[in-house]
């Protein structure tokens, strides 16, 4: 019998340009993509009307998964905050081409980002 595991739900709050972002999250134990410029790892959001204002605020990064190689646009935040605890290890955000099938789920976190 499944049971739900609740520690992979967590709550995220990304504060960018002087706004804060809140997101249901879900650790991904499958996300291990990094930014080949700096080795941070990025955290997976759906497409959010929060960055288009800031479209020139972002970079590509190309990401391989099972069945395709794209480019994603990533940007730099000021602050990560996962269950009301700060993230002090550098990470950026890249917005999924594809809606998030999960229902209720916003964002997928990196492995990396809870190691520490």
């Amino acid at each position: 019998e499944l049971k739900n595991n609740y520690s992979y739900y967590h709550k995220v709050n990304i504060y960018f340009k002087n706004k804060k972002i809140s997101l249901n999250a879900y650790l991904d134990t499958g996300n291990k993509l990094k930014d080949p410029f700096f080795n941070r790892p990025i955290i997976i959001i759906n497409e959010s009307n929060f960055f288009e204002k800031y479209l020139s605020d972002y970079f590509l990064v190309p990401i391989d998964t099972i069945n395709s190689h794209n480019l994603i646009k990533c940007f730099n935040v000021d602050r990560i905050i996962i269950d009301d605890k700060e993230i002090t290890k550098k990470a950026v955000i890249g917005i999924s081409p594809k809606k998030i099938k999960m229902e209720g789920i916003d964002c997928i976190l990196n492995t990396a980002i809870m190691e520490g």
